[in-house]
């Protein structure tokens, strides 16, 4: 069987999304009164979906977040990707040296890969 397609995970192989993403996370929630740490976070959001992180931040708050939560948290997190996001060290040197087709895969939404 020939290989010809190369199918790349965006989190983790060519940008490391997920500390910043936590980081913005964390500093949003305190702003609700949950104090998290940065591991903290990390280990219990890393992977997972969205509504699932709602439901522990709302469970841990005992109360519900507002309805925009979700979208302001997005907003936020969409700017320090702007501001702050890089490759993964080596990604670009490695890409390059691939001949052939390549794509990205991600369970984030698609805005986040643009």
């Amino acid at each position: 069987m020939q290989t010809e397609l190369i199918i790349f995970d965006c989190d983790g192989v060519l940008v490391d999304s997920e500390g910043l993403g936590n980081r913005v996370l964390v500093e949003f929630v305190a702003e609700f009164g949950l104090a998290m740490k940065l591991e903290e976070a990390i280990l219990l959001f890393k992977g997972c979906k969205m509504a699932d992180c709602v439901a522990v931040i709302e469970q841990r708050l005992g109360k519900k977040m507002p309805p925009d939560f979700v979208t302001q948290l997005r907003i936020r997190t969409a700017e320090a990707f702007e501001r702050e996001l890089r490759p993964v060290e080596g990604i670009e040197a490695a890409l390059d040296k691939i001949n052939l087709p390549i794509c990205v895969a991600s369970n984030g939404p698609p805005e986040k890969l643009s």
